[in-house]
């Protein structure tokens, strides 16, 4: 990681590595949302960290942060949110997020 922070290395970022990370920061290192949100921000911003949906994991990140939902929820929203805003779900999580339409199926 210090090789990547200071730009030695190159590292790409899969989607469900990022998962993955954010549910151990919080479960096994018992981070804040917020401290966990902050964390994942600054290492998607460094330049030796290629992550193509980069944006859409900082809206999620943020959204996990704000909503105090999971964040594979916080991630489907912010996917949503690209597209029509609608999401086709029972859980109720979805009707605090501000754009987000949930549709029971």
């Amino acid at each position: 990681m210090e090789r990547v922070s200071q730009g030695f290395d190159t590292v790409d970022l899969a989607e469900t590595t990022l998962f993955e990370v954010v549910f151990t920061l919080g479960r096994t290192y018992k981070r804040s949302k917020a401290n966990i949100a902050e964390l994942m921000s600054s290492f998607l911003a460094l330049p030796a960290v290629r992550f193509p949906r980069e944006r859409r994991a900082l809206l999620a990140l943020d959204l996990f942060k704000q909503s105090n939902i999971s964040f594979a929820d916080a991630y489907l929203a912010a996917l949503a949110l690209e597209s029509d805003g609608q999401v086709f779900s029972f859980d109720r999580d979805f009707d605090r997020i501000p754009g987000i339409t949930r549709i029971e199926p």
